[in-house]
């Protein structure tokens, strides 16, 4: 699902392959004009984030704007995050200094099943994530390397995810993501597997008419085996037009 945003130089130095978008009002984000650009998926996975989170990690940070929009809402303590391509990562340091968030966001140039490897297990309250949604397999690979990786599990698979998911969560800890609906028992499956019990789920669709295209999924580390399943999220009450708790969630609004 595309995401509309206003774009605006505001003396920021851009090349001419980048863009400057804004979104909520005040947070500002480059991204590459051709290469991947985040879509409002990260948009929903951030506002199905509820409680307090005072140690959060997001896996495949693209240019940022999980942590920034997560820190815009008030919801998180610190924020990490991990991004393996290198001009994304540039940009997400980018972005964070100039929505001036040092303080509260880092961003870390590694792939992420390198993690295992420098964080301690258990450390982190929240995992939250935008992961490759098409196994390597599935359909036409997008020739764009940066596209292919956002969106493929050509670097990291689910089962991946979520073997490190698992690892840095404290036990009681959440795993939030978005994924897509046709790979709901995939998705279960596999967080069972890795000790992340699935406890919340939302359905995301279009519009009133439409199937579910998403799912947005919390899971506890450790968690009993009941789930809340929330009324069904959708993104347009008629054509090109969001609905209002979607415009609620453009505005920032908590």
């Amino acid at each position: 699902m595309n995401l509309a945003v206003n774009s605006s130089i505001n003396n920021i130095k851009l090349s001419d392959d980048e863009t400057l978008d804004q979104l909520a009002g005040e947070l500002k984000f480059i991204q590459p004009r051709q290469g991947y650009r985040f879509s409002i998926d990260a948009v929903l996975v951030s506002f199905f984030i509820g409680d307090f989170a005072p140690k959060v990690i997001d896996l495949g940070t693209g240019c940022g704007v999980i942590p920034m929009l997560l820190v815009k809402r008030g919801v998180v303590g610190k924020v990490v995050g991990v991004e393996v391509q290198e001009r994304l990562f540039q940009m997400a340091g980018r972005n964070v200094e100039i929505n001036q968030m040092q303080s509260q966001v880092e961003i870390w140039h590694l792939d992420l099943r390198q993690l295992k490897d420098i964080c301690p297990a258990n450390s982190y309250d929240l995992v939250v994530t935008n992961p490759p949604f098409r196994k390597i397999k599935s359909g036409r690979i997008n020739p764009r390397a940066e596209k292919a990786i956002a969106r493929h599990e050509v670097l990291c698979s689910l089962e991946e995810l979520a073997q490190i998911a698992s690892f840095l969560i404290r036990p009681k800890g959440k795993l939030v993501l978005i994924y897509p609906a046709s790979r709901l028992a995939d998705m279960i499956y596999t967080m069972r597997s890795n000790n992340l019990e699935p406890r919340r789920l939302r359905m995301v669709h279009s519009n009133p008419n439409s199937g579910a295209k998403l799912i947005l999924l919390e899971c506890c580390q450790g968690g009993g085996v009941q789930m809340e399943v929330e009324k069904p999220l959708y993104i347009y009450q008629k054509e090109n037009i969001y609905t209002e708790e979607v415009n609620r969630m453009l505005l920032s609004e908590k």
